[in-house]
């Protein structure tokens, strides 16, 4: 008998996401081992005195209370240093905006230098009222060097 319902339960298979019937298959369970009872050790003083132990004495609240201040002192000077970067960080951002709209005046006012000023104007004083002259091809005159880069002038240059 047992074996006709193993074959029943196993005459209908899955196929696609229509499923008739769900076959289960059946599982023994293995025994499980007990894991035996660990005893806590006692040290031999506890057996003399077991309320030895439990008792806090004097140094140790002392030490306890010398961290507790140096833990509280660490993170008030924290929150400290915090807010001064904040505080210098905040001043940063106002310089850098100040240094830009000092950019942005700078620049607009050389704009305006340079648009006001006329070189034809220029050309036309220097010549007409200062008695310069324009350069031409013929007043331009080289000179080659023997030497390298370097060069010490003791005397004018020689007219060709």
């Amino acid at each position: 008998m047992q074996r006709d319902s193993r074959k029943n339960e196993y005459m209908y298979y899955t196929e696609g996401n229509a499923v008739r019937k769900v076959a289960r298959p059946t599982y023994e369970a293995a025994p499980r081992h007990a894991e035996p009872e660990r005893r806590q050790e006692t040290h031999k003083r506890t057996y003399k005195n077991p309320n030895e132990g439990l008792t806090i004495n004097v140094p140790y609240v002392m030490f306890l209370l010398v961290a507790a201040c140096a833990v509280v002192i660490s993170c008030m000077k924290y929150i400290n240093l915090n807010s001064e970067i904040n505080k210098v960080s905040d001043s940063i951002v106002s310089m850098e905006n100040s240094v830009e709209t000092l950019k942005a005046q700078n620049d607009a006012v050389e704009y305006e230098i340079n648009s006001n000023v006329d070189i034809d104007a220029i050309i036309k004083t220097a010549t007409e009222e200062l008695g310069m002259v324009k350069i031409s091809e013929d007043s331009i005159r080289f000179y080659t060097s023997t030497e390298g880069e370097y060069m010490k002038q003791f005397s004018d240059v020689p007219v060709e």
